[in-house]
């Protein structure tokens, strides 16, 4: 038993402990006489008890037991003294003080102290459990709360946070430690003093629902954020109608992603509608012109011109919900690859072959490099034949008359390298890191009836194969289409072993 006295008598110490060992204790003792010394006696070593004499000549037992709070010990703290009054006494112990013993009653020291260490040692063992529970709902948050992507905040009624997720460190809001107290409003819009923000009229707007328990919701574009976002202010606790207090958790999500999503659907849902039209109308025309001469006995008519349109509508139809159904596929993981060794060489010139007549008809020139000794890759033949294809076919459109287009595939690391070069009119550089998003389209080509799904499917093909696409182009200098494929395949449950069919 390790005891603090803090008094002036050394003989009221040795007293003490007469008093502990006759009642079967073997206590230590330290004595302290200023706020100083014990101060510093508090810091350096653990102790189980302090005893204070009430009256000292510059420090008395109420000083004490405020170094004690201070300290932040949890202590008992007992008082050993003369006679003095009910309301001093009174004081004290409404301080915090745990009992007091006058000096002539000492028998009562020993069952005080035990009494009190017991009472002490369950205060900690409450402590301990309290500590636990904290911890526990710390690593609930942590686990729930701080693992969301969304931002939540708890906000007090003044509309200061109380606690934020950590999605405040992922969005640059600042450090989760130092957000506390800060305004909601000033946590995201740090510079914005203006009532017309979107956040002002909200909060104004979740203030009058929150006192009748009701939440309070929008969907806005953030300057600041930039992105989409939804926000949410639900009551949380303490609200009574009518009154203006409580708490309330604000939840912001990113829905950037479903915004855009949506503006996707309606931009194919208009080129769908848009890009039907015309070849429908064609196809309608010249089948009804044909039933006219057929049924009505009309005049003659040029049917296998006829025929040539409707066949070119049909075409045309045909590739854009093949491009359209091919990109859904891929995104979606609905193909499942069947990957074959392919040779890189019978690939290339299978692809040129193919392509030259287009290229002829606009008298491009088409050559053909592929490096000898190459292996072959693991990859779906069909899927890379279309990547090369659109590539290809890209440069032959997209390169003025009498252009020089360029085919070829090498070793590259781990990997075999495709490109596809020409030296048209090359790509501007605001829109290289768009070329690949679908329905992007570059109005450099006038004869282009591309609908912007070519290198999108391009990308997603490739990386399926755990592969890698790029552009490189300087405007005015033509453009180069590379694209990587491993020469040993990744493990994946999208795949099909060689022979199998699709």
């Amino acid at each position: 038993m390790n005891i603090l006295i803090v008094g002036n008598s050394e003989d009221d110490t040795l007293l003490l402990e007469r008093v502990l060992r006759r009642g079967g204790h073997n206590p230590t003792f330290e004595r302290v006489e200023t706020a100083a010394t014990m101060k510093a006696a508090l810091g350096q070593q653990t102790w189980d008890l302090v005893i204070s004499d009430y009256s000292m000549p510059h420090f008395n037992g109420l000083d004490a037991l405020t170094l004690l709070k201070e300290s932040g010990l949890d202590l008992p703290f007992i008082i050993v003294s003369n006679a003095i009054g009910e309301e001093t006494v009174a004081e004290a112990m409404r301080a915090g003080a745990h009992d007091y013993i006058v000096k002539g009653n000492l028998t009562r020291l020993v069952p005080a102290i035990e009494r009190e260490l017991r009472d002490a040692e369950v205060r900690r063992e409450r402590k301990k459990d309290l500590i636990k529970k904290i911890e526990r709902a710390k690593q609930e948050w942590e686990s729930t709360v701080d693992s969301l992507p969304e931002l939540v905040c708890l906000v007090d009624d003044r509309g200061h946070i109380i606690r934020a997720n950590r999605t405040v460190e992922t969005w640059n809001l600042g450090r989760v430690t130092d957000v506390k107290g800060r305004e909601f409003h000033q946590l995201l819009h740090p510079d914005c003093a203006g009532s017309s923000c979107y956040l002002s009229s909200l909060w104004k707007q979740a203030w009058e629902k929150a006192v009748q328990g009701q939440p309070a919701q929008c969907e806005a574009y953030d300057e600041t954020l930039k992105r989409h976002v939804s926000v949410q202010v639900q009551p949380w606790k303490d609200w009574e109608k009518g009154t203006l207090i409580g708490s309330t958790v604000v939840i912001v999500r990113d829905i950037s992603e479903q915004v855009a999503a949506h503006q996707m659907r309606e931009h194919l849902t208009d080129m769908i509608v848009h890009d039907l039209r015309n070849p429908l109308s064609n196809i309608m025309s010249s089948l009804e012109l044909m039933r006219e001469a057929i049924v009505e006995g009309g005049e003659a008519l040029p049917t296998p011109q006829l025929l040539g349109v409707a066949t070119r509508g049909c075409e045309r139809l045909f590739r854009l919900v093949d491009a359209a159904l091919a990109l859904r596929q891929l995104e979606t993981a609905e193909v499942e690859l069947i990957r074959v060794p392919v040779n890189p060489r019978e690939l290339v010139e299978e692809v040129a072959e193919q392509m030259q007549p287009s290229a002829l008809s606009r008298k491009h020139s088409l050559e053909v490099q592929v490096a000898p000794g190459m292996p072959d890759v693991p990859a779906d033949r069909e899927l890379i034949f279309r990547v090369l294809d659109n590539l290809l076919d890209n440069a032959i459109k997209f390169t003025p008359t009498a252009g020089h287009i360029e085919l070829r595939a090498e070793p590259a690391g781990d990997s075999i390298l495709f490109a596809v070069s020409d030296d048209g009119p090359g790509i501007p550089p605001e829109h290289g890191d768009h070329i690949f998003d679908r329905f992007f389209r570059l109005e450099s080509a006038p004869d282009s009836k591309g609908k912007g799904l070519g290198l999108a499917f391009c990308k997603l093909a490739v990386e399926a194969h755990g592969g890698r696409i790029w552009v490189e182009s300087k405007l005015g200098q033509g453009a180069t289409f590379c694209f990587t494929l491993p020469v040993k395949a990744a493990e994946s449950g999208s795949d099909k072993s060689e022979g199998k069919s699709r």
